[in-house]
């Protein structure tokens, strides 16, 4: 890898696909999408954030400051990729209402605080 680019010489038609990571050293540059967030028109139906270090944990509160919902990036699918997924849910399974949600992120010692908007 050089640049950024990839280069493999194929002889033969194939498709590849790239897995990278998002792993950061620290909460700096922390980053929610889409926002305004719409399960239903979201790729995945789910809210992404990226750029967390590994062993990371998002708790989701209300605007009232009431827990949501707690995720752990180790609790991914791919574990230390360093992002965390969030479709919409509390921790029963219940959608959420529309609203404006903030998002309590940490690791490290470290907390970082980002507000989203959920939209239906």
């Amino acid at each position: 890898m050089e640049n950024g680019t990839i280069t493999a010489n194929v002889t033969h038609f194939s498709t590849y696909r790239i897995i990278g990571t998002y792993l950061a050293l620290d909460l700096s540059n922390v980053k929610a999408y889409p926002s305004p967030f719409n399960p239903t028109t979201a790729f995945g139906g789910k809210l992404k954030v990226i750029n967390l270090p590994k062993d990371a944990e998002m708790t989701v509160y209300n605007i009232a400051g009431e827990k949501v919902i707690t995720i752990k990036e180790t609790d991914m699918t791919f574990p230390n990729a360093g992002w965390v997924e969030w479709n919409g849910k509390n921790e029963t399974g219940d959608a959420v209402a529309q609203g404006v949600y903030v998002l309590l992120i940490k690791a490290g010692g470290t907390n970082k605080v980002v507000k989203i908007g959920l939209i239906k």
